[in-house]
């Protein structure tokens, strides 16, 4: 989901577009029927078209979205029943959508105009703000982010992170400053309220002060040079993707941050083979420049 969002992002024109009843456009065989049956006090129903609810329902969905939309990947991307088309040019938009729709046509798919907003330089999509080379969660999120209360059970810490775990990539050093919540859910009760303490208090308030400022994110721009940060230690291992964008966001970095917690097997055993270290920095630099080289062709 994360690289659909940033690839988005940095197009000028995007159009997103939902598909009308989702799941119901997709029949089922008359094998699955038979198994997607439900008794009710007025007697068995036997559904002809896919139902939310099934246990293998969005793998298929999905996997019909990619068939439909293969060799596509450049300008057209889906997510589940929601598509989001992004071109460079106006003409290339243009003929995008009409390449786009012909094909959900020609399998007998349907969007839902109201749902459709066309060559658009912002729209919303999945939950963030896009468009025009930025993104930012969207407002709504940000309310609700803003409204949620003090936890005070395991579940609603999870609610919590979960909600602003989303936006994790906005908020710098998140897993550091969300440490003394996530410590907070170690236990087997996972329904027991916590111990709810000053580090726990300063943590909610520095997420939620995180997002609340509206942070924006800036597309990478592949035409300039990237910086690969590595750093290797007893404990944790890290990488960092940096670069610094023009003049139209000066002093900006777009940054593509990650961090492995390395744990012992035992409680008392230390990590302290470096070879083992220098193996995972190794990998994650691998991983880094696998994940340049993908999305930047054009600088191999």
């Amino acid at each position: 989901m994360e690289e659909i969002v940033e690839k988005v992002s940095a197009a000028p024109y995007v159009t997103v577009m939902d598909l009308s009843k989702g799941y119901f456009q997709i029949p089922l065989t008359p094998r699955a029927q038979r198994y997607a049956a439900f008794v009710t006090p007025f007697g068995t129903y036997i559904p002809k078209k896919m139902m939310f609810g099934l246990v293998c329902a969005p793998y298929y969905f999905c996997k019909l979205m990619a068939q439909v939309l293969e060799g596509l990947e450049q300008f057209a991307l889906p997510y589940i029943d929601d598509i989001a088309i992004f071109s460079q040019g106006w003409k290339d938009h243009v003929k995008h959508i009409d390449i786009v729709l012909g094909r959900l046509r020609k399998v007998g798919l349907k969007v839902k105009p109201s749902k459709c907003k066309f060559a658009q330089e912002e729209v919303l999509f999945l939950g963030h703000r896009i468009g025009s080379g930025s993104r930012s969660p969207s407002d709504l999120k940000i309310k609700a982010i803003a409204d949620f209360r003090r936890a005070n059970t395991k579940t609603q810490v999870r609610s919590f992170l979960g909600l602003v775990g989303y936006y994790s990539h906005y908020i710098p050093n998140y897993s550091t400053i969300a440490s003394p919540l996530t410590d907070a859910l170690k236990g087997k009760i996972k329904k027991e309220k916590i111990t709810w303490d000053e580090k726990c208090g300063k943590a909610f308030e520095e997420l939620k002060a995180k997002l609340v400022s509206q942070p924006i994110l800036f597309a990478p721009d592949f035409a300039t040079d990237f910086i690969l940060q590595t750093d290797a230690r007893q404990y944790y291992c890290r990488t960092i993707l940096d670069t610094v964008l023009g003049a139209r966001a000066a002093g900006v970095h777009y940054r593509l941050f990650s961090v492995w917690t390395l744990v012992p097997v035992r409680l008392d055993q230390q990590l302290s083979d470096h070879s083992t270290v220098d193996e995972i920095a190794s990998g994650a630099v691998d991983c880094r420049l696998t994940y340049t080289m993908a999305n930047c062709p054009q600088r191999r």
